[in-house]
């Protein structure tokens, strides 16, 4: 997919026929050369750079030799638990015991992710971080095109800048992200326990866990629904127990009046 068009109103309220299209050679080139630029003007306005993110982060508290020993041990418990589910039959008895592996291992990625927030939370005020996000707003601005005419939207960068609390400029962007990211592999996949899981249908095509009728459920095995929900057989809602409860959380409970 070359293009992907998209509509949204002007402040006039009058629909447009907008398109994003794929960045050209050129293009692609231009944006290394203003990506070098931003990058430099961050650098110079007082940003860090990506590998000094732990030190800083050490100064202010956020990180630690004790944390990053406890996350150097999730990462080799990890290793060891994908060596032993790579294995299949030779390390489990049954696939269950497998997919508890599995199940972990998503476990103790969850506690990686935790343990790193602090400290990742610093990457947006990186120089790289801040010259990534110019440089896409860059391309959205040469990539935005009226889809009737295929002439450019934006006039240039600065114009796009200026209207970038627009409507016009924020569906832009998303609809750009979509169109560059959308044949990429799901970021689920990039984890071997995960791709064991969807292979021996314990997720489905989205990476969520399903029973064996092919119904969501958590990672105990309770039913739930689209948005996460505990839910009963018949789609109701109930809590973690199988509590009927209503759409706003209360119990379900029959009353019966004092005498």
């Amino acid at each position: 997919m070359n293009k992907k068009v998209f509509t949204v109103k002007d402040e006039n309220g009058n629909e447009l026929e907008l398109a994003i299209k794929k960045p050209t050679a050129k293009i692609r080139i231009d944006s290394q050369l203003f990506y070098n630029k931003m990058f430099k003007q961050a650098i110079e306005e007082g940003s860090m750079l990506s590998r000094n993110v732990e030190k800083e982060a050490e100064k202010l508290g956020l990180w630690s030799d004790d944390l990053k020993k406890e996350a150097e041990n999730i990462v080799d418990q990890l290793r060891s638990l994908e060596l032993k589910l790579r294995g299949g039959a030779n390390s489990f008895d049954t696939k269950e015991e497998a997919k508890e592996c599995a199940l972990k291992m998503k476990e103790l990625r969850n506690e990686l992710i935790e343990i790193n927030r602090s400290k990742d939370d610093l990457y947006p005020f990186t120089a790289e971080s801040f010259a990534d996000d110019a440089r896409i707003k860059y391309f959205v601005s040469q990539c935005c095109i009226d889809n009737n005419t295929g002439k450019t939207y934006f006039k240039n960068y600065e114009d796009f800048i200026t209207n970038s609390d627009g409507e016009i400029a924020k569906e832009a962007v998303s609809n750009y992200l979509e169109l560059i990211y959308s044949d990429l592999n799901d970021f689920q996949s990039n984890f071997y326990e995960n791709n064991f899981l969807k292979d021996h249908g314990f997720m489905d095509d989205k990476y969520r866990l399903v029973n064996k009728d092919g119904k969501l459920v958590d990672s105990e095995g309770n039913l739930i629904d689209e948005n996460g929900r505990y839910i009963l057989a018949d789609g109701s809602f109930c809590d973690k127990k199988g509590n009927p409860v209503d759409a706003d959380g209360n119990y379900v409970v029959e009353w019966k009046d004092f005498i």
